[in-house]
């Protein structure tokens, strides 16, 4: 149960001029629907359930949140910081995420469909079994990102980092420029490659550790 209406929420809002710190609250199930909450502080914040669907989260700080089921769909959340969030099972369908950084984040089941994910920073996020189709991911960095049983049938990784991704049976038929990456990603025959086929004998390198996937 949030510990404030929506109609507390948009008042506070109303009379923060931009520096609305909500840190640690319990916003769980909250409709905040199509709300301007651009760089509002959110850290730690229990977002479990809540409707931000449409919502402005520009820079907004998300880190260490609570993200489960939350429905963040066609919500703008360029350049938001959600290190280390929990977005399991998450809708962010068609979300903007333009430079986000969601290093350390787990977005295991979540819906990314069609989610601009350019240049958004996915260092050692979980990312298995989420549906990243049609999604652009164009220059984001993966490094270490799991991506175990993901959907990224369509989706755009050209210029991506992929260094260290785990793909293992991953569908990733159709997606494009992404072979000339694959030698540092960690494979198994269950891998659909760009081209169609099955590697040959799985590929099992090991990860590195946190220190040496830093950039």
């Amino acid at each position: 149960m949030a510990e404030i209406t929506r109609k507390e929420l948009i008042l506070a809002l109303m009379a923060s001029n931009g520096s609305l710190r909500l840190s640690g609250l319990d916003l769980s199930e909250l409709n905040m629907a199509f709300l301007d909450l651009h760089s509002v502080n959110l850290f730690k914040a229990n977002l479990s359930g809540a409707n931000l669907s449409g919502a402005n989260l520009k820079g907004a700080d998300l880190d260490d949140a609570n993200l489960f089921r939350v429905n963040l769909g066609g919500s703008q959340l360029a350049a938001a910081m959600l290190r280390r969030a929990d977005l399991r099972r998450a809708n962010l369908r068609e979300a903007d995420l333009y430079g986000a950084d969601l290093s350390g984040a787990n977005l295991s089941t979540a819906v990314l469909r069609g989610c601009d994910l350019r240049r958004a920073d996915l260092r050692m996020a979980d990312l298995s079994n989420t549906d990243l189709s049609g999604a652009n991911l164009n220059s984001a960095n993966l490094r270490g990102a799991n991506l175990r049983g993901a959907n990224l049938r369509g989706s755009d990784f050209r210029g991506a980092n992929l260094s260290g991704v785990s793909l293992s049976r991953a569908d990733s038929n159709n997606v494009e420029e992404i072979s000339s990456q694959l030698s540092q990603a960690i494979l198994d025959g269950d891998t659909i490659l760009p081209d169609g086929s099955r590697p040959s004998r799985p590929v099992a390198d090991t990860l590195k550790n946190d220190s040496e996937l830093s950039v």
